[in-house]
């Protein structure tokens, strides 16, 4: 009982001084911009990016945590090393590591908010691997219909049937892939506090 006692003894003074020094040390807001002298606080911008942004975001995050929950009750798994994998393939597309940092710059990311980005499109593209096929009907078609795209020495049907079969997986994909997180919103318990 008596450590019962000082261990709630301990916790009221440290709760009593948090309060305290709260009430004497009062934060000015943070300044993130001044306009002709009128400051404009960080937590007004924050108040505006919620009003403006705050439900796509939040969308996108419910979106992604269904992602990864699905990708777990499937055993769907993506490694360290195929996510860094995925960054080495995207740097060299880029052509240099300037380029790739203008990137991140450009679009107020880091390398590990990359590499998450690349890991739940890992995982949406594992999930879907089984959901999706394509047919050799299917690609003769495509090929057919689109042999003038080929421009002016068109290749054999053999020369990209595999390109043609990535295409149209690609494209299956993403015509199934809303209707699939749609789906998900709809079975899962969703509950927008705020």
């Amino acid at each position: 009982m008596k450590k019962f006692d000082v261990s709630l003894l301990t916790i009221s003074i440290l709760i009593l001084s948090l309060v305290i020094m709260g009430m004497s040390e009062k934060e000015e807001p943070r300044v993130i911009a001044k306009v002709n002298g009128t400051t404009i606080s960080e937590s007004q911008y924050l108040m505006e990016l919620q009003k403006q942004y705050g439900e796509q975001i939040l969308d996108q995050l419910i979106t992604e945590t269904l992602i990864i929950q699905e990708a777990e009750k499937k055993n769907v798994n993506v490694t360290e090393n195929q996510v860094i994998s995925e960054l080495e393939k995207m740097k060299e597309n880029m052509g240099s590591p300037e380029r790739f940092n203008q990137f991140l710059e450009q679009y107020k990311m880091t390398e590990d908010q990359v590499k998450e980005r690349i890991k739940i499109n890992m995982l949406l593209n594992n999930i879907f691997v089984d959901k999706v096929q394509v047919t050799e009907e299917e690609m003769k078609s495509f090929y057919e219909e689109n042999k003038d795209r080929f421009g002016s020495v068109t290749p054999s049907y053999e020369q990209v049937k595999n390109l043609l079969k990535e295409r149209i997986l690609e494209d299956k994909k993403q015509e199934q892939i809303p209707v699939w997180i749609d789906e998900l919103k709809k079975k899962a318990k969703i509950e927008k506090v705020s």
